[in-house]
């Protein structure tokens, strides 16, 4: 099947999908071409906006009735609304009336796929294999399908019939390394890689997947030489820069990575991502107006890009902005209601507006999803803490201990804090002592809640004691 957005530039795709919304919002019936409605629809489904994405399918099903593109969009989006029964009878169907599709044998075995149908799975490949005994993107299915269930080495021979027929997908590549990675097999990954390269110096597929490798080892010279050689072939190939700036990023080199970023901002694909590093650069580097302005750039180029809504909040709370902050982040809570750390920065967000009810709330929202997150436990202890008082607060961080299967010398040191808080000394010297007894590096944790508490002469004492002991 091929991709209907290459018909159309971004200005005419972000056209049609305007005037698509438009005559949504409108109730009015507009006509498209099929290939504009079949883009639609892929961007809606992208997006995860599955109302919209439906109402773009329906109308392509409606106009272009026997287009196999449509129907292939019908079954992907059952299969993202979770019907996956349903995306496996349309396929059912209409492989029933066009015995000699390849592209829906493909989909539907991906559908089987997911349902844990292996055997079926594969006998529809075999089906497709027989019409079409050279495809590579049939000997690819094949080792997705093996893959997905466990036999790694018979999905890499799978992936490699692919390559000897089309060496130009970058994702097969990584596929086999993966397995390789996946088996505990990298260096032989490697080699298997190094001699692909040998008889075919000049793919930068292969060289960005060698680089690839590298990075599973930590050979981090070794994979920016291999980009660099993928790159040499081809100095637009914005796979390698992106990578190799990620590369960068992961060894700390973060001036490196930015220059890398920066080059990757004008690809479509890599555009969100490269903002959102180049905001946490400069996030990282106390650059907190840049940070919010790559933070900002990365939403808009992709709004279900919940990290940069929670890099933007970071920033806008270091900047004062709290009210600011709070709209972001609801912002992303809307299109992320299961995402404990949106919840988790929500809540500080509502602690700096002394918002401490709501901030426990919500608090409280982010340990039911990540029970196991300390820090979650702490501010939510803290909201607590401001809002009900010291009992109420010390219960949060009893349930909290329960959480964890062995001693958190955190949840500790914060009960400490609150005792020295309130001025009941006795009791904090013995979760101080506590505390230093699981870990005594991590005793300044206690200054977290309340710095002034570096001041406390009982707190110094019982630390040097311990310490000298």
């Amino acid at each position: 099947m091929s991709d209907s957005n290459e018909f159309f530039d971004k200005e005419e795709l972000d056209a049609i999908i305007e005037r698509f919304k438009l005559s949504v919002e409108k109730n009015e019936p507009e006509y498209f071409e099929s290939e504009e409605l079949i883009a639609v629809s892929n961007y809606f489904l992208e997006q995860n906006n599955l109302p919209l994405a439906k109402k773009a399918i329906d109308l392509a099903n409606e106009i272009y009735t026997d287009n196999e593109e449509v129907l292939i969009l019908k079954i992907s989006y059952n299969v993202a609304s979770s019907n996956l029964n349903e995306a496996e009878k349309i396929a059912y169907d209409y492989i029933g009336t066009h015995p000699d599709t390849v592209d829906v044998r493909l989909i539907l075995s991906s559908v089987l796929k997911s349902s844990g149908k292996f055997d079926e799975a594969l006998d529809i490949l075999k089906e497709a294999k027989n019409i079409d005994p050279d495809s590579p993107a049939v000997f690819t299915a094949f080792g997705l399908l093996y893959q997905a269930f466990g036999h790694y080495e018979k999905s890499n021979s799978y992936l490699k019939k692919a390559l000897s027929i089309n060496s130009d997908d970058i994702s097969v590549f990584n596929v086999i390394i993966t397995n390789y990675q996946i088996s505990d097999k990298i260096e032989e990954g490697i080699e298997y890689l190094k001699g692909f390269i040998e008889e075919n110096p000049f793919n930068k597929h292969a060289w960005c997947s060698l680089a690839f490798a590298y990075t599973f080892i930590d050979e981090s010279e070794k994979a920016i030489e291999a980009y660099d050689y993928a790159l040499a072939i081809d100095p637009s190939y914005t796979n390698a820069l992106f990578a190799k700036g990620n590369t960068y990023y992961v060894d700390g080199d973060y001036e490196n990575a930015s220059k890398c970023f920066i080059e990757t901002v004008n690809d479509p694909e890599y555009e969100s991502l490269s903002y959102y590093f180049l905001g946490d650069i400069n996030l990282r580097d106390n650059k907190t107006g840049l940070a919010a302005d790559y933070f900002q750039k990365s939403i808009e180029k992709r709004p279900i890009q919940f990290q940069a809504y929670i890099g933007l909040t970071i920033c806008l709370q270091m900047m004062g902005l709290f009210n600011d902050a709070l709209r972001i982040i609801e912002d992303a809570e809307r299109n992320h209601p299961k995402r404990s750390e949106i919840h988790h920065i929500k809540g500080t967000v509502l602690m700096d507006l002394e918002r401490y009810n709501d901030a426990v709330k919500t608090l409280r929202q982010a340990v039911r999803l990540e029970s196991d997150n300390e820090d979650v436990w702490l501010d939510l202890s803290e909201a607590t803490y401001y809002e009900s008082g010291i009992n109420e607060a010390l219960k949060i961080l009893d349930e909290a201990e329960e959480m964890f299967d062995e001693e958190n010398a955190m949840i500790v040191y914060r009960k400490a804090a609150f005792l020295f808080e309130e001025g009941k000394n006795q009791k904090a010297v013995s979760q101080l002592l506590r505390g230093l007894s699981i870990d005594a590096e991590m005793y300044t944790s206690i200054y977290s809640f309340n710095q002034d508490l570096e001041k406390n002469e009982i707190i110094q004492e019982i630390v040097t004691m311990f310490l000298n002991q």
